[in-house]
């Protein structure tokens, strides 16, 4: 049984409603489809269907026929009723059909009138919804009106999709371009340096303590390309997804203590403290999560490790661990330089570096922090940073705490 909408103003607000709706769908089908569906209310129509171009082929397919439909609708053809629909741009009505007409295309003995509605927007045809009805239907000033708004409307709301794919494609190509072109500035350096030494080791024909200390820099920046391809495999893997990790029990503590003595002797270098702060309640001091002790020990080893790298001389770094009822969080202060307001936003980001003088220190791949928010998330958890330029920053990583040991 048809739905009743007998009011302008209750045809009006389906209508817009219907507009609304098409802004929250990702797929262009389900517009075609709600709009159809909900022309047939608003015209009272028995069934109806949409035909339409879903590329910039001149071919026609069936995007959509209401579950009303008695029959199979045909392939449109050539000077039929939708094609005059689509030259004229005008809804084309057709109050009383004649047994001649049968036959003709999507012209059955089902319906007895029709409107077809041709969908377009300036240059671009969309395609058309035509609605039916199985009685003989005179159509009103009011309905002519409500179907050429149903043309517009349909339009623009595909149109609008049709903008926001495209620019949601064209983001995602710059990002594509970006990631390539500081990829490919990331695996510059090491090469031309390798190449360099391996040059030099070549001129040296006496195998001296020159090609020695050559060779032993080529070897680091090995080390270095392989760091960089560890993590371009771990970010761009399909696979990179929860279900690679491998949950178990973890003392956080116990995994934070076991990091910093690992950085004891580069924090040395540098003259830097590390300090670390349990909760008092003894109770608290054994904090276990439910996550992958290698990927959870590789995102505290990058965070402490810059706040080592970017710390300053006879400093100190300060990690303090407190807890709720459902989370740890885990914060990391160093006194370092600190980052600018204008590059917070994208320090997580593959390849960013606030300063590119860091580029110098160790065998950093510019993915340590792009990796440690992918870790963070895929435990169930969120990383945030806050930083003023010159005077240090702080690191605050959220994660749940695992429901049976805590």
């Amino acid at each position: 049984m048809k739905q009743k909408i007998n009011t302008i103003s209750e045809k009006i607000t389906l209508l817009n409603k219907t507009i609304l709706d098409s802004m929250a769908e990702k797929d262009k089908g389900a517009i075609v489809k709600n709009f159809t569906e909900n022309s047939i209310k608003i015209l009272g129509a028995d069934f109806g269907f949409a035909w339409w171009k879903f590329s910039d082929s001149d071919e026609y397919k069936l995007a959509y026929k209401s579950p009303s439909t008695p029959y199979n609708p045909f392939l449109p053809r050539n000077k039929a009723s939708h094609y005059t629909a689509i030259k004229t741009r005008r809804p084309l009505f057709k109050s009383t059909i004649k047994k001649e007409d049968y036959g003709s295309s999507n012209i059955t003995p089902y319906m007895k009138s029709f409107v077809i509605i041709p969908i377009y927007h300036k240059q671009y045809i969309y395609g058309s919804i035509t609605l039916c009805y199985k009685k003989q239907h005179n159509f009103t000033e009011e309905e002519i009106t409500l179907s050429q708004a149903i043309g517009h409307t349909t339009a623009q709301a595909i149109t609008t999709h049709r903008l926001l794919k495209t620019d949601a494609l064209l983001r995602e190509e710059k990002s594509k371009t970006e990631f390539i072109a500081n990829a490919t500035h990331e695996l510059r350096t090491p090469l031309a340096v390798m190449k360099g030494n391996i040059d030099l080791a070549l001129i040296d024909k006496k195998n001296s303590k020159l090609a020695h200390q050559a060779l032993e820099a080529v070897d680091i920046e090995i080390d270095i390309l392989s760091n960089i391809f560890k993590d371009l495999a771990l970010l761009t893997s399909p696979k990179n997804r929860k279900n690679l990790i491998n949950p178990i029990d973890i003392n956080i503590t116990n995994l934070l203590e076991k990091t910093i003595k690992r950085l004891e002797t580069i924090a040395a270098e540098k003259n830097i403290e590390i300090k670390i702060e349990t909760p008092e309640n003894p109770k608290h001091q054994n904090i276990f999560v439910l996550g992958d002790e290698e990927y959870l020990n590789k995102l505290f080893l990058n965070l402490i490790t810059n706040a080592i790298a970017y710390g300053k001389n006879d400093g100190s770094v300060f990690i303090g661990i407190s807890k709720n009822k459902d989370f740890v969080k885990i914060k990391i202060v160093d006194d370092g330089m600190g980052i600018s307001k204008e590059d917070l936003p994208k320090i997580f980001d593959r390849f960013y570096r606030a300063d590119k003088a860091h580029n110098s220190y160790g065998n950093h791949s510019g993915l340590g922090l792009a990796i440690v928010k992918w870790i963070t998330e895929i435990h169930g958890g969120m990383i945030k940073v806050q930083s003023i330029h010159g005077k240090g920053s702080i690191f605050t990583v959220t994660l749940p705490i695992s429901s049976q040991l805590n």
